[in-house]
């Protein structure tokens, strides 16, 4: 029906409809006249006369172009009758129409040509005008990222790279393709998450083209993006050295203060996963110190997260380990406000997780699982599939902790499902700790004492050490609970919690290995043994005092100091208290 329609216009009437379908379901005449290549007043006389009919095309009202051309917009008042016409094109006259308007457009939009770069995109795409196709590509996606659309983002990358492919490797069209794998290496790290591998091709290939180009700012985050891949996939050593050869670089002369600001995060962090806690706040904070004095850098677009949101979140559970509680939870607090503020979902969600993580520390369930529901409802809404298996992880144990451990075991599994989805390794020894915990109030002994084994077996050969105390103190817990009891077994994975966190110089850890000592210790009438160690460990704390840990310590420390031992705990239980 409407081919017949078309069939009765004249061939002028034709070719403008046939230019209008090029420019989609609605068009500006000023594009139609630079596709029939005529007068935009005379093009805007015939436009007029079609909408008049009422049959294929309506009047808009007006569009203004920034070099001041003014011209009537139209529509087709259906997407099918534009369809139509443009399926009837021959190529060879699609293509021409497409580079002539799209030419058109450029020129007219001058330097605000950015603001219509998917539409030049296209044109120049399906007008064979690959190089500025590209260029476009790129454009676009970075204005999709402005607006966090990340999977529009990569569609416009991944056709880039792909048009890219048919152009000679000159150094212009080499930098181009460096750039969007820089750019598709962070949304496919925001999407599929940091560990998949789509994303460490995209970030090796990167790095690959900045040894052929030579000296590049893109080579910094190429090598960060390597460096995240490493660290959520637990290979630590690998992580420690991508780590140093970032400081390197940034510590050189010519490289830009950002460098560092992300070069001290990026050790942070890695030193927090390695164990080494103190080492990691002065990196933190030296990463704090830049970013207060330095202003955001064009390349903190390729990183898909804040630097400073992730050192004050990183930091806060830093601080919670050095036995600093009550900081742990200031510093978690401001990284919230900054992320919000940001109104950067990606970076909102990292911090979403690690401040759940600080409540989870501090045993304030409540509070913990408001920042679940948060970060559970935005990965779902924005499609961060690495954010949303940890979220899953953090409602599973929220629920275990509210006695349904049903539930929340297979949640906790469905988790680790996931987040293996993702590329990312299954055997962090911290969500294991949170499901051997997990398996010890379920009375499922067996299978948290084999949880625990794997989680220790994991953090040897991978040196991811940073919950490696609390691991044999939940194993020495779990030994207390089997029948028979072991207790000399569980007083030596104590003994062993105690050494590890007294080595990192991990006060919490510390105070909660020496909680569960003292009380088996209790239990075997040790009380002036128990007491003193207690006490000492206790005694180093300034602050903190309202927390469940240390509420904890001091009436067990009141009971000691009486002398007696109190009602004898059911096996084990008392140590898995948390």
């Amino acid at each position: 029906m409407i081919e017949e329609q078309l069939d009765s216009y004249s061939p002028e009437d034709q070719r403008l409809l046939a230019a209008a379908s090029v420019e989609g379901t609605e068009f500006s005449a000023a594009a139609v006249a630079a596709g029939v290549q005529a007068g935009v007043a005379e093009v805007e006389s015939g436009c007029a006369a079609l909408a008049r009919l009422g049959q294929l095309v309506q009047a808009r009202g007006i569009e203004e172009w920034p070099d001041g051309t003014v011209a009537g917009r139209y529509g087709f008042r259906h997407a099918v009758y534009q369809q139509v016409v443009y399926d009837r094109l021959p190529v060879g006259l699609r293509i021409q129409l497409h580079r002539l308007i799209g030419e058109q457009e450029e020129v007219a939009y001058g330097g605000r040509a950015g603001e219509q770069a998917a539409k030049l995109a296209m044109h120049f795409d399906q007008g064979r005008d690959y190089a500025r196709a590209a260029l476009y590509r790129r454009h676009a996606a970075e204005r999709a990222l402005q607006r966090y659309a990340y999977y529009q983002a990569m569609d416009h990358l991944t056709r880039g790279l792909e048009v890219l492919k048919s152009l000679p490797a000159t150094p212009e069209n080499v930098q181009h393709t460096l750039e969007l794998q820089a750019l598709l290496g962070m949304v496919l790290s925001v999407t599929k998450g940091f560990a998949a591998p789509e994303a460490a091709q995209a970030y090796a290939r990167a790095r690959a083209l900045c040894q052929h180009v030579g000296d590049t700012p893109y080579l910094f985050p190429a090598l960060w993006g390597l460096w995240v891949h490493s660290l959520v996939r637990a290979a630590l050593h690998t992580a420690l050295d991508l780590a140093e050869e970032l400081m390197r670089m940034a510590r050189s002369q010519l490289a830009p203060t950002s460098h560092l600001k992300r070069a001290y995060n990026v050790m942070g962090v890695t030193l927090f996963a390695l164990g080494e806690f103190v080492s990691a706040r002065e990196h933190f904070e030296q990463s704090l110190a830049l970013a207060e004095i330095e202003q955001r850098s064009p390349l903190d677009f390729f990183y898909g997260q804040d630097a400073a949101a992730v050192s004050l979140t990183y930091l806060s559970c830093v601080l919670w380990s050095l036995g600093y509680p009550d900081r742990a939870l200031r510093q978690s607090e401001e990284a919230l406000v900054a992320a919000r503020a940001l109104c950067h979902p990606h970076s909102l969600a990292l911090v979403l997780h690690f401040t759940t993580w600080v409540h989870q520390l501090r045993r304030e369930l409540p509070v913990m699982q408001e920042r679940i529901a948060e970060l559970v409802a935005l990965a779902s809404q924005e499609g961060f599939a690495y954010w949303a298996a940890q979220g899953t992880m953090w409602r599973g144990w929220s629920l275990s902790a509210q006695g349904e451990h049903a539930p929340g075991i297979a949640q906790m599994l469905q988790a680790l499902s996931a987040r293996r989805a993702t590329g990312a390794s299954p055997y962090r020894a911290s969500h294991f700790a949170l499901l051997a915990w997990a398996h010890g109030k379920a009375g499922q002994v067996d299978d948290g004492l084999c949880v625990v084994a794997e989680a220790l077996a994991s953090a040897d050969s991978t040196g991811d050490r940073a919950y490696v105390a609390e691991l044999h103190r939940l194993k020495g817990g779990l030994l207390l609970q089997q029948r028979p009891a072991n207790p000399s077994q569980a007083e030596g994975c104590f003994q062993q919690a105690l050494a590890i966190a007294r080595g990192q110089r991990a006060k919490s850890w510390e105070l909660r290995a020496a909680v569960s000592l003292s009380r088996l210790w209790q239990q075997q009438r040790k009380v002036p043994a128990a007491y003193k160690m207690l006490a000492e460990v206790y005694g180093w704390f300034t602050e903190g005092f309202d927390t469940a840990d240390l509420k904890e310590a001091k009436a067990l420390l009141k009971m000691l100091s009486s002398g007696g031992t109190g009602h004898r705990a059911s096996r084990g239980v008392a140590h898995m208290a948390h």
